[in-house]
């Protein structure tokens, strides 16, 4: 189960952004357009498990079997948090009791793994980790390019969808995601 604990600060897309991606000029439908591009980060980040700004998560596991690899020269246990880029693990429980979260290691610029030292009894883990990318420019712009597509039609179609306007975003939106969806590592 995952648990948002401090929520984005800021969007990947601006208001300006969207508003000039729109060609208005008037900033009359401002509110509303930060408004939808909330909710178009919301869903990018939902379909691909990923944070494209900084957020904290908490994570409960109860994990059986792990894959053991080596990193360096030890041994560790990868454990899926389904959520990422992982930046940091801040804290760690394991069974109510704290551990030192500076042992648990992260890799991969998408990874929503996180790597414990083999070993350890992960039965009941809560795990604190911070993930997004770590600055705005380091975003796929194919990510950034799905909410602004998004945000755009939300805006154009306010009224109820048809299915035909549906469809065609459908296909736009799924061709720019699809990599990005169940990356683990």
């Amino acid at each position: 189960m995952l648990e948002l604990i401090t929520p984005p600060a800021s969007e990947p897309v601006s208001v300006a952004t969207l508003r000039a991606y729109l060609r208005i000029e008037s900033a009359d439908h401002d509110a509303l357009l930060a408004e939808l591009i909330a909710a178009a980060r919301d869903t990018v980040e939902a379909d691909c498990g990923l944070s494209l700004v900084e957020t904290h998560w908490r994570a409960w596991l109860n994990l059986g079997s792990l894959t053991t690899v080596r990193i360096g020269e030890g041994l560790y246990d990868q454990v899926v948090v389904e959520r990422g880029p992982v930046l940091a693990v801040t804290s760690v429980e394991l069974g109510g009791v704290e551990v030192d979260a500076d042992d648990w290691l992260t890799r991969g610029p998408h990874g929503k793994a996180v790597y414990a030292p083999a070993g350890l009894d992960l039965s009941a883990v809560r795990i604190d980790f911070r993930c997004g990318y770590a600055a705005p420019e380091l975003i796929p712009a194919r990510l950034i390019r799905a909410i602004k597509m998004l945000a755009a039609h939300w805006f154009e179609n306010r009224q109820a969808y048809e299915q035909a306007s549906l469809e065609e975003i459908r296909l736009g939106y799924n061709k720019l995601v699809s990599g990005f969806r169940r990356m683990v590592l």
